[in-house]
């Protein structure tokens, strides 16, 4: 939002006048209830745009545009992202936990991207980090239940490690918060 505040003023008998445009971030009304993460809107979402993908996260895709797929499993709802990503989320302290299945998603072919992928993926509330672990193509999916009482803002992070950005396509599969 672009706010245009001017005051008027008059030195003497000359009247003047002075203003500026200031952008002013509103953040989203918060959750509530028991809600799916990809039916809310984020704060802020950006990913490293790689060959051929968006520099938005995806919802309810890959980050290559296929479907979630972790270990096998596949999930209708989820954001698919690359490394280097972040996506916030604000919760204005109404939510008591966030719950989430998260691992490097299954379906780049090792064809395509000559390496498997590896990343760490974070999870962040108002800055503290509460979750955090290196995973590669080989470890099953991590299951993440973390509280969530008092928290402002939720971030998702999936860093790049060893092999660069290089086939660090990760989903956050099936997430939910629950809220009041």
């Amino acid at each position: 939002m672009t706010l245009h505040p001017a005051v008027s003023f008059s030195a003497g008998a000359r009247p003047g006048s002075a203003g500026a445009p200031a952008t002013l971030d509103v953040p989203p009304a918060p959750p509530h209830g028991s809600v799916d993460l990809t039916t809310i809107p984020w704060a802020y979402g950006s990913m490293t745009p790689t060959k051929g993908l968006s520099s938005r996260p995806r919802l309810n895709h890959s980050a290559n545009d296929t479907p979630l797929k972790l270990n096998g499993v596949r999930y209708a709802h989820g954001l698919g992202v690359n490394a280097w990503s972040v996506v916030d989320y604000y919760l204005g302290g109404r939510c008591s936990s966030f719950t989430t299945d998260v691992g490097l998603d299954a379906s780049v072919p090792m064809s395509k991207v000559l390496v498997q992928g590896t990343a760490q993926v974070s999870v962040l509330a108002d800055g503290r980090v509460l979750f955090s672990r290196f995973m590669d193509w080989s470890m099953p999916t991590a299951h993440i239940d973390l509280p969530m009482t008092g928290v402002n803002e939720l971030r998702l992070e999936v860093d790049a490690t060893r092999d660069w950005i290089w086939g660090d396509a990760a989903d956050w599969a099936g997430p939910r918060l629950q809220c009041q």
